[in-house]
């Protein structure tokens, strides 16, 4: 049978989204994973659970880190974001290389390169002619 503990802080003191910050901390972690009895099915009862350290900050402090910390998980959303966005007009990009490349348009035709040839050739003999 498992039960389920109830935590009930007092929300004057402490902010609720401060304290699931908290519990997503490698500090409760291991403070949950040095409490835990049993192998193949691990129990942290309620007493054990009343020796957790939470950090006490004053309620404008929790409010502070918590405003900070929802700053930088929008920074990186937008971050994220601005990835996606440059993935795709990488695929796109690469898509339309492709294309190109096996259309033959990347490298010269050969009636390109004729005609260059033949205009190399035509500055060659004039500059010959000029200079003699």
């Amino acid at each position: 049978m498992r039960v389920m503990i109830y935590i009930c802080p007092c929300w004057l003191f402490i902010n609720p989204v401060f304290l699931s910050f908290f519990f997503n901390t490698p500090d409760y972690r291991s403070q949950i994973s040095q409490n835990v009895s049993g192998i193949a099915q691990p129990k942290c009862n309620a007493t054990k659970l009343k020796e957790l350290v939470l950090p006490f900050l004053l309620l404008p402090e929790q409010q502070e880190i918590v405003r900070r910390v929802d700053a930088l998980f929008a920074f990186a959303d937008s971050i994220e974001a601005k990835v996606a966005v440059a993935r795709e007009k990488m695929e796109r990009l690469r898509q339309s290389i492709l294309a190109k490349a096996f259309s033959g348009e990347l490298v010269p035709t050969e009636a390109e390169l004729a005609m260059k040839s033949e205009a190399v050739n035509q500055v060659k003999g004039s500059s010959s002619s000029e200079v003699s």
